[in-house]
């Protein structure tokens, strides 16, 4: 088998594959004198089929497998031994006269399109230029927004029969009309939302005088931020090929008023929330609480703080990319079949992603940034200990956590996981070491509002 390699340019080349009969008939031979020990025919015993018939009825696949398997791996060796650093995959160029015939073997000669992964520089690194990190201000105006919804959480549902309150979610029957009256075969249905969504104030105040049977003439397009189509496809589930012809008026009847009363601060919220006897009073549940809330700050400036860091690195790292090659491994390996229209708007998310990926294994390599098998046992053990503690309210020890997770590690959907999570937070702890950070103080509220 020879394999000669053509540059087109920085990005594109080809391998031509070209292999002889000599290459493969031998192992075609000894696959039909396996594969005839294990035919079973009528008129003839097991595994004495004569081999011109075994050849007659299973010859062609096992001369397309025999070559297909040697053809597919000669490239695998090929480009691990120049040590090629290629996108994707190889793509065969497609050969309408190629024909396999076991009973006339022939010199064969294949044609992949390959796409290059381009070089690069990481310059954000080098110059180490500051990234802010953020020191989100934990008020007491901030404290009491998470206490109340805390309790709201492990409140008790009431369905009031008037006197709406700002806070309530409505649940509302919404029928379309058309000329003042209700459109045939038109979208009728229940659904529910928080009364602060609501973002006209005039129908606001129409919606706070309401009471449950009562009906209201609303336009869809007043009644939300959101526009009309994600309305009608989220909120009302109208069906995709009928938002186009589905009017903007709607009659709407309230059905129902939820409401929910916080829980009492109490030993039994407390005991909700933390644990049986985990604490004892409101001080020692406020201390605690006040403790969870950083923690949660300070994770979040965290998880900030590496989105900012792969923002700086995507945008300051330069790459090209072979579009069209690319363009086409999409078409030939997506899982369903894709439009040009369709492969054309999720290009740049498919590039990005690329682009990372080139990024991240080469600062994994040059780092030597690894995860071991040890490191996802004991990410286990710690998965285990906390799924007891907050569902169960209890604590374990190692060796219980150990055997409780040996489920969890024959989970092969769980480690893939665990293990991405793991080489990504090692990498941007590698990260943060190598980059200058401003601190900046900001309210939580400024925080969110963050893009």
């Amino acid at each position: 088998m020879d394999i000669l390699r053509e540059d087109i340019d920085a990005l594109n080349a080809t391998l031509t594959v070209k292999l002889s009969k000599e290459d493969y008939l031998e192992t075609v031979t000894a696959e039909l004198k396996k594969l005839r020990k294990q035919v079973d025919m009528k008129g003839f015993r097991k595994g004495n089929v004569p081999i011109g018939l075994v050849k007659k009825m299973y010859g062609n696949s096992v001369l397309y497998e025999t070559i297909d398997k040697q053809v597919s791996g000669g490239l695998n060796d090929y480009i691990k031994e120049k040590e090629m650093n290629i996108l994707a995959r190889p793509l065969m160029v497609l050969d309408d006269n190629l024909k396999f015939d076991i009973n006339a073997p022939a010199d064969y000669e294949f044609k992949y399109e390959i796409g290059i992964a381009p070089e690069f520089d990481i310059p954000f690194l080098e110059k180490k230029t500051a990234v802010p990190k953020y020191d989100i201000e934990v008020d007491e105006t901030f404290i009491e927004k998470e206490l109340t919804q805390l309790r709201k959480r492990f409140g008790e549902m009431e369905h009031p029969e008037d006197d709406i309150q700002e806070d309530d979610v409505l649940v509302v029957q919404l029928k379309e009309i058309f000329d003042a009256e209700t459109k045939e075969e038109g979208v009728d249905t229940e659904t529910s939302f928080a009364l602060d969504q609501v973002k006209d104030e005039k129908i606001k105040k129409k919606l706070l005088k309401l009471k449950p049977g009562k009906q209201l003439k609303v336009k869809i397009d007043d009644l939300f931020e959101k526009d009309k189509e994600t309305v009608l496809r989220v909120l009302l589930k109208v069906e995709e090929e009928k938002i186009a012809t589905t009017e903007s008026d709607f009659d709407l009847t309230l059905t129902r008023i939820n409401r929910v009363q916080p829980a009492v601060m109490e030993q039994t919220f407390f005991d909700q929330v933390y644990g049986p006897n985990t604490v004892d009073s409101e001080e020692a549940f406020m201390e605690k609480f006040r403790g969870d809330l950083d923690e949660l700050v300070e994770n979040r400036s965290q998880q900030r703080l590496k989105v900012d860091i792969y923002n700086r690195l995507m945008d300051s790292t330069e790459m090209d990319f072979p579009e069209v090659f690319l363009k086409k491994y999409i078409r030939q390996f997506n899982e369903q079949p894709l439009t040009e229209e369709q492969i054309e708007e999720g290009f740049e998310n498919f590039v990005d992603e690329m682009k990372w990926s080139l990024i991240r294994d080469r600062l994994m390599k040059e780092n030597e940034i690894t995860i071991e098998q040890t490191d996802i046992l004991d990410q286990a053990k710690e998965d285990v200990k906390k799924m007891y503690a907050q569902y169960m309210g209890m604590e374990i020890n190692d060796e219980e956590a150990t055997m409780y997770s040996a489920n969890m590690l024959k989970d092969e959907k769980y480690v893939n996981e665990t293990y991405s999570k793991l080489l990504e937070n090692r990498l941007f702890d590698y990260l943060t070491g190598q980059i200058k950070t401003k601190e900046e103080k900001i309210s939580f509220e400024d925080f969110t509002k963050l893009n």
